[in-house]
């Protein structure tokens, strides 16, 4: 020991995990190490998050969007703007061109879960091409 190096016995086996330990070799320091090398990537996921959603606010949100629903959307316009929604079991829908009533259903009641509310007819409701964005 006079000379720099350890033996073999426990006062010496406690001064090698001390030592290890200085130099940063333990679970802990590699444990720290790796938490430090996540705290950039998680707040660069946040940041990018935010930004995002800051984007979509400024430039609005898109026009047209799927949805789950348990009401019946019609769209009473050229554009899917223009959207109105029935209650399953409502019979007060709009008129369609070959004089029958839009009504919706639901194959469930209460209308919930997996079952979704469908008009009686989709043309008459409004599917098919949107106008304002192209037909997508």
């Amino acid at each position: 020991l006079a000379q720099g190096r350890l033996g073999t016995g426990p006062r010496d086996r406690v001064r090698a995990a001390i030592l290890s330990s200085a130099v940063g070799t333990s679970p802990i320091s590699d444990v720290m190490a790796s938490f430090s090398a996540m705290v950039p990537m998680v707040a660069g996921a946040a940041a990018a998050n935010l930004l995002f959603g800051m984007f979509q606010l400024m430039t609005g949100a898109p026009t047209s969007r799927a949805a789950w629903s348990w009401q019946c959307t019609m769209y009473t316009g050229t554009s899917s703007g223009a959207a109105v929604y029935m209650d399953p079991g409502a019979d007060s829908g709009l008129t369609c061109s070959d004089g029958s009533t839009l009504t919706c259903g639901c194959s469930a009641d209460p209308c919930d879960g997996a079952n979704a509310a469908l008009p009686s007819d989709l043309v008459c409701a409004g599917a098919g091409p949107d106008a304002s964005n192209d037909g997508c």
